[in-house]
């Protein structure tokens, strides 16, 4: 069966349209995201290395291998968080969160730092009840892991204004659970003793 030369036209530049479309919108949301990072640049130089960390990234096409996609996100992530670290923005945590939450995904949940990074960013972002879940998930998933506990009890006290019974009840959930507690039955005293002073 022949295809009609005008119809085959039409087909051809139907694609092409479309492909222009969907290239146009990607280096539309690229040149924004050029543009902010030159901004910050500019009124900042020092943080340049931060800025150029993040492009540089972003540039990068993401990564199919398995280990090197877990890599590939974490690194992404700590870009962010850099960033971050210095505008305080909440919209660069957020970035930082959203890299974490697709190793999350990748790994099925099956990795601390993300996990741990998550909750942290989330925290840092101000959205403190997100910060539980992953600090939560991460005393569930790796339940010998003391910083996971800490994590969540220092949110509890310090972020949420949780009552000392629930604070004191993440610090002995962990000790219960953790091979060597020593450190944490540590943390667990001097928050005890800070209720003190």
């Amino acid at each position: 069966m022949k295809i009609p030369k005008n119809v085959l036209i039409l087909v051809i530049a139907f694609v092409v349209i479309i492909a222009g479309a969907i290239f146009a919108n990607k280096d539309s949301s690229t040149d924004s995201l050029v543009d902010e990072m030159n901004k910050i640049s500019q009124e900042h130089p020092e943080w340049t290395e931060f800025t150029s960390g993040v492009l540089d990234l972003t540039s990068q096409e993401i990564p199919t291998d398995e280990n090197k996609i877990v890599e590939y996100y974490l690194k992404l992530g700590l870009a962010w968080k850099s960033l971050a670290d210095r505008t305080r923005e909440a919209d660069h945590y957020l970035k930082a969160l959203e890299a974490y939450n697709i190793g999350i995904d990748i790994s099925d949940e099956r990795n601390l730092v993300f996990l741990n990074n998550a909750g942290n960013m989330a925290k840092y972002a101000k959205d403190y009840e997100l910060s539980k879940y992953y600090f939560e998930k991460s005393t569930e998933n790796f339940p010998g892991d003391g910083e996971a506990y800490v994590n969540l009890a220092e949110l509890h006290s310090d972020f949420l204004g949780s009552d000392r019974e629930t604070v004191i009840g993440v610090y002995d959930k962990g000790i219960k659970r953790m091979l060597d507690p020593t450190a944490l039955i540590d943390r667990k005293n001097r928050y005890l003793n800070s209720l003190e002073e």
